[in-house]
């Protein structure tokens, strides 16, 4: 995914990769809007930094994972210079393109049990390979981990040294959600296969253990897992068909998943899974690339089964990784809010892109390049991630070896920001739920922007009415509301993911998911 190519670019010449690398841009993007934006650097000479992630509640210190192995803190302008966790002698060489520290992630409830999660891979050679996902607990110094607590989770083997993904992350749901490749190497179909991990997205429980006899699995199944109980498909799998889901990420207000999945030879792709899903999307690879047939003669080629990308584009020898992405949710960039945006590892242009989601699909690209490039001269190459911290402001992580830099996207000082139109004029909103997962009752906001007609119900998984919660006229901003864990007779449901569904008198609708824990 980083700075190996996958193709020999040494035998093309330099034009060509320009030629290759516009003619994409102008195939995914219209011009540039009027810059209302800029990238401002945070920290610079950074060794190969991945991935950044802010503990819950916080919005000071920001944790950067260095692919060797480092988690280092950045606070006050400043990196400090004992890292938080130093795992370089366990993890893999950094130094061999998709390996190393990958991505950490920080409990929910982080504040009061001071768990977080690692994402590595350790081997050099075939029989040794794996990828490892470990808690770690913070000590009783807030920026340094006790490292003797590692404690694993889930240990996968890996049969080559690439396609290892690069993320996990803990979903509206509470759960741990791990993107897992293929495994790498020519296509085996392994994506496909039912009792095997790789090329999946798993979804973990990493509050219990249904594993007791086995010290490697310390995690349980979430019991809405859709292959629960199936006979001969692993009950972690909650989607198929991946082939390196490098990058995904929650939307924090609609609940929906975007994985960005890189491609082979033919499309670079962006799935989508809204959160209304009860799991099982099959996403094609590797019978399908995008919406390409990588096999024309496959019989598989075009099967219904199969779930299209919300968006993909051609894989050409310039661009060859997508890097997803964030739905942009922050308040210090208006006219951006509610727009994905991604970029891909092209040489010699590295360009990032900007489009609307309508329902499942995106719309008015537009080539953000120019608008987001860097404040104080210079240009940003290689980002491998896009990450947003508690307040919903994006951050890019540059991976060089020794040069790395981090960058956040902040607001032009001399530029007049706005919400644009389309969007302004949503009317309904629903706010993440809190707590959740939850126990007694969970609280949430409907946000309006005008008086309307509002009816607002809890549903079951399997679209079934449980609980009308309000029904009649509500005013802007909106109104809160809470949920019990009760139907409409009072009496306690059974724990498993439900959906809040709200809906105007113009038939304008939202979706929120909460998960119900006994």
């Amino acid at each position: 995914m980083y700075a190996r190519p996958r193709h020999s670019r040494t035998h093309r010449s330099l034009l060509t990769l320009i030629l290759a690398a516009a003619t994409l841009v102008l195939t995914l993007s219209p011009a540039p809007a009027p810059a209302q934006y800029t990238m401002q650097r945070l920290a610079q000479n950074l060794a190969r930094p991945l991935y950044v992630a802010q503990p819950p509640g916080e919005s000071e210190r920001l944790f950067i994972v260095g692919q060797a192995g480092t988690i280092s803190i950045f606070e006050a302008d400043t990196v400090k210079a004992e890292p938080f966790l130093d795992i370089t002698g366990i993890v893999e060489s950094a130094e061999q393109g998709e390996k190393g520290l990958l991505s950490m992630q920080f409990h929910p409830d982080y504040e009061t049990n001071g768990y977080f999660y690692v994402y590595y891979t350790v081997g050099v050679t075939k029989p040794t390979r794996f990828s490892i996902v470990e808690r770690y607990t913070v000590s009783a110094n807030p920026d340094s981990a006790d490292s003797a607590s590692a404690h694993q989770i889930i240990k996968v083997h890996q049969p080559q040294s690439n396609h290892n993904g690069a993320q996990i992350l803990f979903g509206p749901d509470g759960y741990l959600y791990l993107g897992l490749g293929d495994g790498g190497g020519a296509p085996s179909g392994v994506s496909q296969v039912p009792d095997t991990l790789l090329g999946k997205m798993l979804r973990l429980d990493v509050n219990g253990d249904d594993f007791p006899g086995d010290p490697g699995r310390n995690y349980a199944i979430p019991p809405d897992n859709p292959y629960v109980d199936s006979t001969g498909t692993l009950d972690e799998i909650w989607a198929f068909g991946l082939r390196n889901p490098a990058r995904f990420n929650f939307d924090r207000v609609t609940g929906d998943l975007y994985v960005a999945d890189v491609g082979q030879v033919k499309k670079e792709e962006i799935n989508f899974q809204p959160a209304a899903s009860t799991g099982g999307e099959n996403y094609g690879w590797s019978v399908m690339e995008g919406t390409a047939c990588r096999d024309t003669l496959d019989p598989l080629c075009f099967d219904p089964k199969f779930t299209k990308p919300i968006y993909d584009y051609d894989h050409g020898p310039a661009c060859a990784s997508v890097v997803g992405g964030t739905v942009y949710r922050g308040n210090a960039i208006p006219s951006l809010y509610g727009k994905y945006i991604f970029t891909d590892t092209c040489f010699p242009n590295y360009p990032i892109w900007s489009a609307n989601v309508l329902g499942d699909t995106l719309v008015n690209f537009v080539d953000e390049t120019a608008n987001m490039a860097p404040d104080a001269g210079g240009s940003l190459t290689l980002i491998v991630a896009i990450n947003e911290d508690n307040a919903g402001e994006l951050y890019f992580s540059e991976n060089r070896i020794t040069t790395g830099e981090l960058w956040k996207l902040v607001p032009d000082a001399t530029a007049t920001d706005v919400r644009p139109a389309d969007l302004a004029d949503r009317a309904l909103t629903i706010t993440r739920a809190e707590p959740n997962p939850f126990t007694g009752t969970t609280r949430f906001s409907l946000a309006l922007l005008s008086e309307d007609v509002v009816d607002v119900a809890i549903y079951s998984a399997n679209g079934r009415l449980v609980r009308a919660l309000h029904r009649g006229h509500a005013g802007a901003p909106g109104l809160d509301l809470t949920w019990d864990g009760t139907n409409a007779r009072g009496d306690r449901v059974a724990a498993g993911v439900y959906f809040v569904r709200a809906k105007t008198g113009d038939g304008v609708t939202a979706t929120g998911r909460v998960t119900l824990v006994r």
